[in-house]
């Protein structure tokens, strides 16, 4: 033990010289970094107010932040280390645990919007909370609520939005899914009769959804009626196997949220009870007559996608905003190349 004790004592003499050597010329991040902020030309407590909406939605914040930061599920120290399934399975994880979060705390829906933004990773329910129920309760009837939407609510069905086709996006006109009504059986058959006619890319689709509101060019006799929105199940709620006629599944690795099961969907002349149509404001009766939206809602069927359009913007400027807060906090504390040999190297 003696002579493991004088080893130690003499490594510590080797190395001193060496130590101190680079100690005068080392700069400890964190003083640069409180440095910068001392030098800041703005208050960047009201800045951050500003941002974040104002001094209570900023204090609301921090409160939520806090309370997330207790929650296993919401760890990020190991985000970057999962494979794509594994990154599938706790963006599910997440979603799941800000649902028990929001009922165990009894929080809003703002509230769980802030905690999702917080934890910042996509899941397979993205599209269910984000598009699908809006587009029930913006767009069903009573009966139709009553049907699906408690489903819904408790996840008993998972939904998504397929809208985007590998021919057309925005273009609803063009969109190429078809909707057939047939007068003998009362149901409507629906088609995907080109290879472009194919879903492609909606969230949730891929792996988790057993439902979706699927966009259809609505044919009445032969007549296109244009885009409509419809309930069609996918998958058994049993097996979770696609019903007959359906065609689905997960579109693979993509360059960045992978958390998310973005999938194609195909059908096979696909039957469904004339009610699959959302019909609050657009309605084809028993003899297969259209009655089309009031002028006022003639647009109705493209709300939902509106509004996740001016979300996308929203998390683009979130997203570029933590990109310009890493660049700026780096700048303030990076190195580089002493002017003089053993001076200090300067701030660039």
């Amino acid at each position: 033990a003696m002579a493991n004790e004088r080893e130690r004592e003499r490594d510590s003499e080797v190395v001193r010289a060496a130590a101190e050597a680079v100690r005068r010329t080392w700069r400890d991040p964190r003083e640069d970094l409180a440095r910068a902020r001392l030098e800041a030309t703005c208050d960047a407590s009201k800045l951050s107010a500003v941002l974040h909406g104002g001094e209570e939605s900023l204090r609301r914040t921090k409160a939520l932040s806090s309370l997330v930061q207790a929650q296993p599920w919401a760890s990020k120290k190991d985000r970057y280390f999962l494979g794509r399934e594994e990154l599938h399975r706790r963006g599910l994880e997440v979603a799941m645990g800000i649902r028990d979060l929001v009922r165990k705390e009894s929080l809003t829906y703002e509230d769980a919007m802030t905690i999702r933004k917080l934890v910042d990773l996509p899941g397979g329910f993205e599209l269910h909370y984000g598009m699908f129920l809006p587009t029930l309760i913006g767009q069903g009837t009573e009966e139709q609520l009553d049907a699906w939407l408690g489903q819904a609510l408790s996840m008993r069905i998972v939904g998504t939005y397929a809208q985007t086709e590998l021919g057309h996006g925005t273009f609803l006109r063009g969109l190429e899914t078809t909707a057939s009504f047939d007068k003998l059986t009362d149901e409507f058959v629906i088609d995907s009769p080109t290879p472009t006619a194919t879903k492609w890319w909606p969230g949730g689709l891929g792996k988790t959804a057993t439902h979706a509101v699927v966009m259809c060019r609505l044919f009445l006799d032969g007549k296109d009626l244009g885009p409509h929105p419809f309930v069609v199940q996918l998958r058994d709620l049993e097996t979770h196997l696609p019903v007959q006629g359906v065609e689905v599944g997960d579109i693979g690795p993509k360059m960045g949220y992978n958390g998310v099961d973005n999938g194609f969907l195909r059908f096979d002349r696909v039957r469904v009870p004339r009610a699959a149509l959302l019909s609050r404001y657009a309605k084809v009766d028993r003899d297969g007559r259209y009655a089309p939206p009031p002028k006022a809602n003639a647009k109705s069927s493209y709300a939902t996608m509106v509004v996740v359009r001016t979300d996308i913007v929203k998390y683009a400027g979130e997203v570029l905003s933590k990109a310009a807060t890493i660049a700026v906090r780096y700048n303030a504390v990076r190195r580089q190349t002493a002017p003089d040999p053993g001076g200090l190297e300067e701030i660039i």
